[in-house]
């Protein structure tokens, strides 16, 4: 029987693994939430009432040898100090508060974001790589996740896409080229959860779906969806706007539709790396790599 201590369960992912866990019955669950009530229909999961950033409102409930899976964090469009705190200093507290319960391992879900050659402005690819570094260095078995582009029901990053696809004149940044291989977010969860039933440890896994694409092929599909068919194109140059983003950012903190940051999606590929893994953790189209 699997002991599996979550964070983040209330979140986009977060609400696709507990729906899977909810339903195994060959595991243990204790969520670890600040609101609770948000995760009353999942019966068979023990929510705890916590802060990430408060061990002590939730060290005691980590159940001595589980796999912590990690997936709470600041994203989008919080301020730099936001980011800094909850997925720095918020996994920080998590893996002290992992080593006193003498935890199995931490599953800790990054992103794909962390390996983009042009990190300028994109603090929360800043913050999610420090944070793998203190996973990686705590002494605890550890595998980290690098999700590619989550989208499904309820994605931000999917809503933001399909919001430049349906303007009249379909809006791409940069040249359009960063490819990009979208996972839906049912995928990722299953993959998460098979990484949880398995003994997999010490490793980088990087997620990516079964298709790579350029960024502005994947908006001109959401336009087909939306429009019924593709549409005329404006690029609009990356470095200006970034420039000019990173400035209003400073002034408007966590108030822009989109940050200078996010714009790296445009100008980075977003492709995970191609070494598979086992068909016991994971499906076939998803690669990885060791650490």
């Amino acid at each position: 029987m699997r002991s599996i201590f979550l964070t983040g369960g209330s979140g986009f992912i977060g609400r696709e693994v507990l729906r899977l866990l909810n339903e195994a019955d060959n595991c243990v669950v204790t969520c670890l939430a600040r609101r609770p009530e948000m995760l009353a229909a999942f019966r068979a999961v023990k929510v705890v009432s916590g802060d990430l950033l408060d061990p002590t409102t939730y060290s005691n409930a980590i159940p001595s040898g589980a796999t912590v899976l990690h997936l709470a964090a600041a994203t989008g469009n919080a301020s730099p100090a936001t980011h800094w705190t909850v997925n720095v200093e918020g996994t920080r507290r998590l893996l002290e508060a992992g080593r006193k319960q003498n935890i199995d391992r931490i599953i800790f879900v990054s992103s794909i974001a962390t390996t983009f050659r042009d990190q300028r402005y994109y603090h929360y690819a800043q913050a999610k790589a420090e944070a793998e570094r203190l996973v990686r260095t705590s002494g605890l078995p550890y595998l980290i996740v690098r999700p590619t582009m989550v989208v499904g029901a309820g994605s931000p990053i999917q809503a933001a896409l399909r919001r430049l696809a349906g303007a009249p004149a379909m809006i791409v940044f940069g040249s359009g080229k960063a490819m990009v291989q979208p996972i839906h977010a049912g995928e990722l969860a299953r993959c998460l959860v098979a990484l949880c039933m398995s003994r997999s440890r010490h490793g980088i896994i990087e997620v990516g779906g079964p298709h790579r694409l350029p960024i502005e092929a994947l908006i001109q599909a959401y336009r087909r969806e939306i429009r019924g068919r593709v549409g005329p194109v404006i690029h609009v140059p990356t470095d200006p706007l970034r420039k000019i983003l990173a400035v209003l950012e400073k002034v408007l903190p966590g108030r822009l539709p989109v940050t200078a940051g996010q714009l790296g999606m445009f100008v980075n590929d977003g492709c995970a790396r191609a070494n598979p893994l086992p068909e016991t953790t994971a499906p076939a189209h998803e690669s990885s790599s060791t650490a």
